[in-house]
């Protein structure tokens, strides 16, 4: 009788892990320099552009508010195209339902790039300042909110990014499209105002006496800085991801890890965790560290029983009290930390389905800790 192929398929072995990993590394490498960029390129252009800038205020002295419609016009252009491209690549999801998250150590790789985009919306901030006296009212203002709506990715990125909430990447579909309209409406905001400040803009310097060499050379110059910054930023974050591939085949060939392990530590750097699995991971943790506290309780509760007589709170302080609040401050530390996973919980039922089993398993955590930490605090008040 015929056997499925997929069925007979063999578990992968080491030497297939190892080989798989390498091929992503090599993918994510190729990816990295299909723009031709690299860091030690991108330093150089950098620093090529800062020594053309301060050349420029050797030969001439431009004028400021020139310079400021020059720089204006490379920003609005670039964050146009940048916000298009991102509005191109917006697609409704369908009705798969895949619930993973994104461990927030994920996420400061591509804070850096976040970060980067500071110092060219500052820029956007001052020049707007400068050019009121020529640039619309409207404009302006549309400007100070575009500068503004670019800003504060940052703090709420690096928020999320700090935080120890895993960030959903998948979920069920009804969150995925309510994310998605929302994000295609912020892309679609931040284009309308680009392109219109841009129009006005471009017609400022247009204007007579609007625009000279030495200003358009000092905008330009300006705006190229802070795109080879970015450019730079985004490399490193890139990076990131490859090193830990790196580490991970390390860690195979030297046999430090299983080879379900390792198959589930790479789905977890290209895909995610999935919900399930952080879950059940955290919830193991925090059980094995409960009952560690609770048979300690009980040795301690009965060796003070024993040797204290019936007022072990009145007893001198002793080994005993000492581990006793040892104990303490373990279950206090558990049930913290059993509290913040309870609140993820709670935070991502959105993304998936929470299975009963975890919410119980915590329920009954904080009910056998509370009953530890009584015991405890009768041998060591705090």
């Amino acid at each position: 009788m015929p056997t499925d192929p997929e069925i007979s398929q063999e578990r992968p072995s080491r030497r297939d892990i190892v080989d798989a990993i390498t091929h992503e590394i090599v993918d994510q490498e190729a990816i990295a320099k299909q723009g031709g960029w690299t860091p030690w390129a991108l330093l150089a252009s950098g620093a090529a552009a800062v020594w053309l800038l301060l050349d420029q205020f050797k030969s001439a002295r431009p004028t400021l508010s020139a310079a400021a419609l020059a720089y204006l016009s490379c920003w609005l252009a670039l964050r146009s195209v940048a916000h298009l491209k991102e509005l191109i690549n917006i697609k409704m999801p369908g009705a798969e339902h895949d619930p993973r998250v994104l461990l927030t150590r994920r996420l400061l790789q591509f804070s850096l790039e976040v970060i980067a985009t500071i110092p060219a919306s500052v820029l956007a901030v001052v020049a707007l300042a400068l050019t009121r006296s020529v640039v619309p009212r409207w404009a302006s203002n549309g400007g100070l909110v575009l500068a503004s709506l670019e800003l504060c990715d940052v703090p709420a990125f690096m928020a999320v990014s700090w935080s120890n909430v895993p960030a959903p990447m998948g979920g069920k579909p009804a969150l995925r499209r309510f994310i998605t309209a929302a994000m295609f409406t912020s892309v679609a905001i931040r284009l309308v105002l680009a392109g219109g400040v841009l129009v006005a803009v471009s017609r400022a310097a247009a204007a007579p006496q609007g625009m000279t060499v030495e200003a358009a050379r000092v905008g330009l110059l300006c705006a190229a800085f802070c795109f080879l910054l970015e450019r730079f930023a985004a490399t490193l974050g890139s990076r990131g991801t490859t090193d830990e591939l790196v580490a991970l085949r390390r860690s195979v060939l030297l046999r430090d890890l299983d080879v379900p392990d390792a198959i589930r530590a790479f789905e977890q750097l290209l895909l995610g965790v999935r919900l399930a699995d952080y879950f059940g991971e955290q919830v193991q943790s925090l059980v094995a560290r409960a009952q560690s506290v609770s048979a300690l309780t009980i040795r301690l509760v009965d060796a003070c029983d024993q040797g204290c007589g019936s007022t072990p709170a009145m007893s001198k302080p002793g080994e005993l009290q000492v581990q006793a609040g040892r104990a303490l401050e373990e279950a206090k530390e558990v049930q913290s930390r059993m509290n913040r996973l309870a609140s993820r919980a709670e935070l991502l039922k959105a993304v998936g389905d929470i299975p009963e089993s975890t919410l119980s398993t915590l329920r009954t955590l904080a009910l056998d800790l509370g009953e530890a930490r009584k015991r405890l605090e009768s041998i060591w008040p705090s």
